[in-house]
């Protein structure tokens, strides 16, 4: 069994040891953002497999009007894929990003939409993007204040 790093921390220093900086991580996290928002706009679901096709006819009539494939895609909206294109890297430390919608509005149609079919998340692809990323930055670094 491994044994747990447990250091002794004088009085007032602190030692921050992680992979990576928070702007490493959002620089590597926007990449990954990047992937997803471009599988979805092929119509791709988690599993990196076609989205299922739309249940209504007259949704694909509608997106056929428009020129836009109809497939499910998220490039629909009053904006022009305003949900698509509102995914984005929300926050980012050392040890952790998230992804999300950025509006409100934006981020009850994304759950919606993950109802009808889960394409928003980490696909295969996706976390070989990441890992060739993240491999790009230097791992370890070690910072200290006092």
């Amino acid at each position: 069994m491994p044994l747990k790093f447990t250091p002794k921390i004088a009085r007032r220093a602190r030692f921050d040891l992680s992979p990576w900086s928070p702007t490493d991580f959002f620089k590597i996290a926007t990449q990954v953002s990047t992937s997803i928002t471009e599988r979805i706009g092929k119509a791709l679901d988690v599993n990196d497999a076609p989205a299922p096709p739309l249940k209504t006819e007259r949704y694909k009539r509608a997106k056929e009007r428009r020129g836009i494939d109809p497939v499910r895609n998220w490039k629909w909206s009053s904006h022009g894929g305003a949900l698509l294109k509102d995914i984005r890297v929300t926050s980012a430390s050392s040890i952790r990003a998230v992804i999300s919608a950025n509006s409100p509005q934006n981020i009850i149609k994304l759950r919606a939409n993950q109802k009808r079919h889960r394409q928003f998340g980490m696909s295969p692809n996706n976390r070989r993007v990441f890992l060739e990323a993240a491999r790009a930055v230097p791992f370890v670094r070690v910072r200290t204040s006092s």
